[in-house]
């Protein structure tokens, strides 16, 4: 089948703006996605498009992602499964929409037969050098990703109980373990912050 002039200037915004960007900075891409380990984290940019349109009118936006093995390890859907060698942006313990990165509302771009893309091109690359790109520089460890979770999560949450417990911060993950039980109040949500208990041998009794 062949493409559509919008699929044609689509896939010249992925090269031009996201590869020829994130390649020299050690990114490896799989379809619309990029990703490169950077120390004990990983950096995940995807580029998604709108399932409401067409191969006629293609309207995208980015996610971009934090993913932390040690989470990964210690999330019970996750055992007995071997560590992704490409996570996708919905694994991550992190995970942000490019509007959001730049504190503006969800942010969509659409790209149709008659678009100049050049724009659209300098936009993408504008986000990945002005926002993608810093948002990775900003949290490059492990307690990186704690002061992100303390900070600008809503809670209850478990991501952070489950990083603090992996990290053996034993400690901090009693004290939010503890934490997260008292805040409890729908029956399941407590069941499974008591399973992570056990799961780490959390329990202050």
């Amino acid at each position: 089948m062949m493409k559509t002039e919008a699929e044609i200037k689509f896939d010249s915004i992925i090269k031009l703006a996201f590869q020829d960007t994130l390649k020299p900075l050690g990114f490896k891409k799989r379809s619309n996605n990029f990703y490169r380990v950077k120390g004990e984290l990983g950096n995940v940019v995807n580029i998604q498009k709108s399932a409401l349109y067409s191969r006629e009118m293609i309207r995208f936006t980015i996610n971009v992602g934090i993913f932390a093995p040690k989470h990964w390890y210690g999330s019970y859907y996750n055992d007995g499964k071997e560590l992704p060698t490409f996570p996708p942006h919905y694994e991550c313990i992190l995970n942000k929409r490019i509007g959001k990165l730049k504190k503006e509302n969800d942010s969509w771009s659409d790209v149709h037969e008659d678009i100049e893309i050049e724009f659209l091109i300098k936009e993408m690359q504008d986000n990945l050098n002005n926002h993608i790109i810093p948002f990775f520089n900003e949290i490059e460890n492990y307690d990186d990703v704690l002061l992100q979770l303390e900070t600008n999560r809503p809670r209850p949450d478990l991501d952070r109980l489950i990083l603090l417990a992996e990290l053996k911060y034993t400690g901090k993950a009693k004290q939010e373990y503890q934490d997260l039980l008292n805040e409890a109040s729908n029956p399941h949500f407590r069941e499974t912050v008591l399973k992570y208990g056990a799961r780490f041998s959390l329990d202050l009794k």
